[in-house]
């Protein structure tokens, strides 16, 4: 953790790359959907942890390392714990390139939400390796919860986890969709009493 943590802070980026890293910055200090702060959907979980960690650090360009250096560590935690399934031991190898990876490590210093969303669908997958494997119930409602915040941090990585919904539809899991629609309901209910309605659906539209 502190490795992820110090190598993501020394390579903070404190300029704006392109047009969707203007977008995203704005965010923390404004956050309105409507007016392309950031653009829609408005990946509302993200830009609420961004809030919340920018406040107590008082640095816009050092919370996005510090999500990137959470989401990198979890992706390296998760990953093993997938090769651990497999393999019963873990893997250095994969560690060492996860943490000095170029793509992910440009990813979490970038001011996007892909590193985290890419850490959520990580996560997803390992739980639903467990379900598969050890049918535990506190699996699949983790996994539940976890797609549903994947929903509101990157919601174009959903299409990843529709095998894992497809396998508990066959299976008729009614808990799982219920927990699934819980953890949506927890950022799109706030969200849309931040926003009008009507104005969001014709973003939507558009």
């Amino acid at each position: 953790m502190i490795i992820c943590i110090v190598s993501r802070i020394v390579t903070s980026i404190f300029y704006i790359e392109d047009i969707d890293s203007l977008r995203f910055f704005l965010s923390a200090i404004d956050f309105n959907i409507l007016e392309g702060r950031p653009h829609f959907p408005g990946y509302p979980v993200y830009c609420f942890i961004l809030n919340v960690i920018s406040f107590i650090t008082g640095s816009i360009s050092i919370s996005f390392s510090l999500i990137g250096a959470f989401s990198i560590f979890s992706i390296i935690y998760f990953s093993n714990k997938i090769w651990h399934l497999k393999f019963k031991k873990k893997s250095y190898f994969l560690i060492f390139l996860i943490i000095f990876n170029p793509f992910l490590w440009i990813m979490s210093n970038r001011y996007m939400p892909d590193i985290l969303g890419l850490s959520l669908l990580t996560i997803s997958t390992y739980y639903f390796l467990v379900y598969r494997k050890y049918k535990l119930k506190k699996s699949y409602l983790i996994l539940a919860f976890t797609i549903g915040l994947l929903s509101g941090v990157r919601i174009s990585y959903l299409p990843f986890v529709l095998p894992f919904i497809y396998y508990f539809a066959k299976q008729k899991e009614i808990k799982f969709f219920l927990y699934l629609s819980l953890s949506i309901l927890l950022w799109l209910f706030p969200l849309i009493l931040m926003f009008d309605f009507t104005e969001l659906w014709q973003i939507f539209i558009r």
